[in-house]
Order: C-alpha cells, then structure tokens, then sequence
C-alpha cells in the first residue's frame, strides 16, 4: 500500500515524535510550574496528553524502524495515529469545536495525502464522529454553529487538497 516514497514516511514520523516530545514537555511543565497552570486550565495539557505524547516519543524511536522494515506505510500511518489522538484530545480538552487546537488537526490532516486516499477518508470519518459526539453530548449547547460547520467543511477541503497534492508523488 505504500504510495510514496519512503522518505516521506520517515519525515513524517520525525515530526510526529517531536511533535509528541513537545506535548511531554508543555504537559509537564503545565503541572510542575504554576505559572504555566494556564496550559492545562485553557489549551488542555492533561496527564493523558503527556501520555499519549510519551507513546508517540517510544513508538517514533524504538518501534517505527523495526515496523518499517516490514511495511513503511503501516510504520507511518500507526505513527499518525497516534499524532490524531493527541490532536483530537488537544481539541478536545480546549473548546472543543472552538479551539485554537483545530490548526493543528488541520496541518495533519493536510499531510494526511501521503498514505493514499483511505487515510484521508478516515480522518474525514474520525473528525465527523468526533462532531457528532460533541454535537450530541450532554454539554452540546449551539455545538452546530458556523464556525463548528466550517471547521468540519474546512477537514473536508483540506483532505481533498491533500489527497490531490500527494497524489502526483504516487
């Protein structure tokens, strides 16, 4: 299944494991520093997010490598998800479809092209769950607003420019 070249897959978990370094430290600091308390009271750096940050930093070096000798695209797309959850539990934890945290999910969903055409379809899937879940949630109060419809309209666009941009790299 892989669809383009393997250097993409590599890079893509490089960024992924810094990127799940960066949520150790910005969790921990949120915890152990008052004065940074406002990382977790408003942008959501809970200990689950440290956690998941940890399983991207293990996954990323002892793990990646080992699945990529066997299936690069597999080693690349479990790479992602774990970035998702992250992502996802960011947004969740910060204003949910209001929160600033929706840039994030939008930069992986734009790379998500790299791993072909059903990874793209299933970040379209998880966002659209995700919504449905909040929307109906015990706290849903106006969770259908614009700016909730577009960030869903906006996953949709920026998946299909990124499916279209990645496909020539196949």
């Amino acid at each position: 299944m892989q669809l383009v070249k393997d250097r993409f897959y590599i890079w893509y978990n490089r960024v992924a494991t810094v990127l799940g370094g960066i949520l150790i430290l910005l969790t921990v600091a949120a915890w152990a520093i008052p004065g940074l308390a406002f990382l977790h009271d408003r942008f959501g750096f809970i200990q689950l997010i440290g956690i998941i940050g940890v399983a991207q930093v293990i996954y990323g070096v002892a793990f990646f490598k080992r699945q990529a000798q066997t299936n690069i695209w597999v080693a690349g797309s479990l790479s992602s998800m774990i970035l998702a959850l992250g992502t996802i539990g960011l947004v969740q934890n910060s204003g949910q479809l209001h929160s600033w945290m929706l840039i994030g999910w939008g930069v992986q969903v734009a790379f998500s092209g790299i791993f072909g055409l059903y990874p793209v379809v299933g970040f379209d899937f998880l966002f659209t769950f995700y919504c449905v879940i909040v929307a109906t949630g015990q706290s849903a109060r106006n969770a259908l607003e614009p700016v909730a419809l577009g960030a869903v309209l906006g996953t949709y666009i920026v998946s299909a420019i990124s499916y279209a941009i990645f496909k020539r790299l196949y």
